[in-house]
This record gives C-alpha cells, sequence and structure tokens, in this order.
C-alpha cells in the first residue's frame, strides 16, 4: 500500500489538530476567494478536502463546494465538519487521479501538500490532464 493511503487511514490526533480549521484556514480561504475570483454560489472542487478545513469555509461565504479525498477516514472527519458548521456538501471518495468531474466546476483548488504525493511525475500529471481517462 503506497504510504498516502496509509498515513490518512486511521487517527492521529496530531495530523487531525494540523488540518483542523483554524484562522490559518480562514485566510487561506481569503486568498482562494480572492484569487479564483468566483462569485459566491459557483461551484469549487475541493480536491484532497481532508477533514473539509477550507470546504466547510467556503461553503459558509456561499460556494457550492464539493470534496474529493481518497481516505475515508478523513471523509468521516469531513462530514463531522459539516454537520457541526450546520452545512452541506456532496463528499465524493475517489483517488485524484481518477475523479470523473472534467466540466462541471467553476474552479479548483488542493489545497497543502496533496499534489506531489504520487510516485512519479507521470502520476501527478494523470491529476491535471482535462480528458476523461480511457476505460
Amino acid at each position: 500500500m503506497a504510504w498516502y493511503k496509509r498515513q490518512f487511514e486511521d487517527e492521529d490526533p496530531h495530523r487531525l489538530s494540523w488540518y483542523a480549521e483554524s484562522e490559518t484556514s480562514r485566510h487561506e480561504v481569503d486568498f482562494i476567494v480572492e484569487h479564483l475570483g468566483l462569485d459566491p454560489g459557483t461551484r469549487i472542487l475541493d480536491l484532497c478536502c481532508g477533514q473539509g478545513r477550507h470546504l466547510v469555509e467556503l461553503i459558509r461565504r456561499g460556494y457550492d463546494v464539493v470534496g474529493v479525498d481518497l481516505s475515508a477516514y478523513m471523509l468521516d472527519h469531513c462530514n463531522k465538519a459539516l454537520e457541526a458548521a450546520g452545512v452541506h456538501s456532496c463528499l465524493v471518495q475517489s483517488d485524484m487521479r481518477e475523479i470523473n468531474f472534467y466540466s462541471e466546476f467553476d474552479g479548483v483548488i488542493n489545497m497543502r501538500t496533496s499534489f506531489g504525493y504520487l510516485e512519479s511525475d507521470e502520476e501527478d500529471q494523470k491529476v491535471l490532464s482535462t480528458e476523461p481517462p480511457s476505460r
């Protein structure tokens, strides 16, 4: 199993606190909103959303956000964060190389370090592909 699959499959209180919503994550969302230039109500894909620290804040600000993450464990924590905030989102468990979205979003974010975890530059490039994978 790849290290990045093992890393996010179970409890690590330090990691959970590191990736929790904070003043820093709110500033990061300020940056996203400013630099994407999207109006509230537009659709954003939070690729590798983890426990949802950016996703929840974007929803609070009126964006329609879908979260994708490989880790069921982290998506469970994201669901808990959504419930605690009293907001809703569609969450999808998927490898970021194999998502089935191609033109549904006005913007895509991938915050922190998830991009670059993969085994090679070729695998990273699959994430950036604008064409559906051949089946």
